[in-house]
């Protein structure tokens, strides 16, 4: 009896660290660095650029942010790598961004599927200041796509805006996959105990 109370301990102790944890995660993709001006911003804000796209382009983050995008006509591919989940609880994205869309409807698009949130419209301006744009997304429609810890999402249009896009913040709560060392030691502590049963009954 001894012996069977003891592997149930062990076997409860070593599903521990199997145990997923629901928690708020969040991950971000460029900066709040006001679209590369080194002053941070806010929605409503106004950003002032007194010089050349050609030359604000070379404040690019280089990873998609702080510079300017065509629109359709050079889809940006904005990746995520972050943890693997086994369920999500809730999981949203922040985007701010400016000048877009300006005429027809923009819409964003998670590794090549289109959502049904659109971006509200802004009046075209062609003159500094920009008003700075937010926008908060529901990502639990498409929560399938955030299990694999890689996730690629695009701002497309069915026009030619450019936009810039300041930074993003992917937040997810969610239960993460362990990793595999704790599941190795979840079958180590198994296979520990059952040789001690087996030796006991010898």
């Amino acid at each position: 009896m001894k012996s069977k109370s003891l592997l149930a301990a062990v076997v409860i102790l070593c599903a521990l660290p199997l145990s997923a944890q629901a928690d708020l995660h969040e991950y971000r993709l460029g900066d709040n660095d006001g679209f590369g001006t080194g002053s941070p911003l806010g929605p409503g804000g106004d950003l002032y650029i007194n010089t050349s796209w050609e030359e604000y382009a070379l404040l690019a983050d280089g990873d998609g942010t702080d510079e300017l995008i065509p629109g359709a006509r050079d889809p940006r591919d904005f990746v995520f790598s972050c943890d693997s989940y086994s369920s999500t609880t809730t999981a949203s994205l922040f985007v701010q961004y400016m000048d877009w869309p300006e005429s027809r409807a923009g819409f964003l698009w998670i590794d090549d599927h289109k959502t049904a949130f659109q971006f509200p419209y802004v009046p075209y301006d062609g003159t500094s200041p920009w008003k700075v744009l937010g926008a908060t997304i529901d990502l639990m429609p498409y929560a399938g796509y955030l299990l694999d810890g890689r996730v690629v999402f695009n701002l497309l249009g069915e026009n030619t805006d450019a936009y810039i896009v300041d930074y993003m913040r992917l937040s997810i709560d969610g239960c993460v996959v362990p990793i595999p060392s704790a599941v190795l030691l979840g079958f180590l502590g198994l296979g520990y105990s059952s040789w001690r049963l087996r030796r006991t009954r010898v």
